[in-house]
């Protein structure tokens, strides 16, 4: 759960906060998937409460965390750079 000064974000901080929104929307659908590998998107969106186009999003934004940069694009710089 996202913590600031060590107490709860407040819907205030949210409502006037979009990137606050965004992050605390992610690291609920995170929390989520880490406790239920494999749930379908619509689990998701059912057990956090959450839009469907919020969830992907956020499952979106998950992935692009951890994805690796392609080895063609590595490649691609490294001859840029001849």
């Amino acid at each position: 759960m996202i913590k600031k000064n060590e107490t709860d974000l407040t819907p205030e901080d949210l409502k006037n906060n979009r990137e606050l929104t965004k992050l605390y929307n992610r690291e609920k659908v995170r929390d989520f998937l880490e406790k239920n590998l494999g749930a379908k998107r619509k689990e998701v969106t059912h057990a956090t409460g959450l839009s469907p186009n919020t969830v992907s999003r956020a499952i979106a934004a998950i992935r692009q965390e951890h994805r690796l940069p392609s080895p063609l694009t590595a490649f691609k710089k490294s001859s840029d750079d001849v």
